[in-house]
């Protein structure tokens, strides 16, 4: 806090000069239109909470997509959807088959990875109407 009471303001995720430049180049339709101070800095700080609160919210998608076990995009279980009947036949490979693969070394790690925990674009994109509608 400062000497007068009040909290040092949030820096902007968008630089001054960015905004100012969207908006003579999209908003403003005569080019001698001028934008102040602070109402660039104001716009700077509606674009850094409306970027919070879709971070948050994606984040509350990602977090609910987790405990469904809808992680990462990975597939629903079969015993999930209530399909408890195998409609497909396994398709094994037989071990001779492995020897014309060359000198049967796999070319592929089989790692069992857990799911990562990582926030991503779909989830995002299953909040973004309400964001929108919300700002």
């Amino acid at each position: 806090m400062s000497s007068t009471g009040m909290s040092a303001p949030t820096p902007c995720m968008v630089p001054s000069a960015t905004i100012a430049r969207i908006f003579h180049d999209v908003a403003f339709k005569k080019k001698d239109t001028k934008i102040t101070a602070p109402a660039v800095l104001l716009s700077g700080e509606y674009i850094r909470l409306f970027v919070q609160e879709a971070v948050l919210r994606a984040n509350e998608q990602r977090l609910a997509d987790l405990s469904s076990g809808l992680a990462n995009g990975e597939e629903p279980k079969k015993d999930d959807l209530g399909d408890e009947e195998n409609d497909e036949e396994d398709f094994d490979f037989d071990e001779e088959e492995d020897d014309h693969r060359g000198l049967g070394v796999s070319t592929q790690i089989e790692v069992d990875v857990p799911p990562m925990d990582v926030l991503e674009a779909r989830h995002l994109a299953a909040v973004s109407g309400l964001l929108l509608m919300d700002f």
